[in-house]
């Protein structure tokens, strides 16, 4: 079931990243359904590192990033910076998911809302 919904996604993805510079592909939408995109593909993003889609979790972090921006803001960035620095380093798959998940971890412990005063 996750690996349906995060293909989904993956598809979701590659339409709104394929709409225009641009065009909002979220306008219109509440703050509220704009955030539980996000969350979605926040979710999705990590399920993708799990299975070792490291481009795949990209992706699904810029979407969610274009989604709502307020969202996880600080998370996302740090945690693309970790993918795409680890990438350019060779780091194996273990060392990557450890690095992201004890990232994780502490992002999760602190206050969701700080960054989006």
């Amino acid at each position: 079931m996750a690996l349906m919904r995060w293909s989904g996604w993956m598809i979701c993805v590659g339409v709104l990243l394929a709409t225009t510079a641009d065009a909002e592909p979220f306008g219109g939408l509440s703050w509220e359904q704009r955030w539980d995109i996000a969350d979605s593909l926040d979710q999705s993003s990590r399920q993708a590192v799990q299975t070792g889609d490291y481009q795949g979790a990209l992706r699904l972090i810029d979407a969610a990033l274009l989604a709502h921006p307020a969202h996880y803001r600080s998370w996302l960035n740090r945690w693309n910076l970790q993918l795409r620095r680890g990438l350019e380093q060779g780091l194996s798959h273990e060392e990557l998911v450890a690095s992201i998940t004890a990232d994780l971890r502490k992002v999760e412990a602190a206050d969701p809302n700080a960054d989006q005063a």
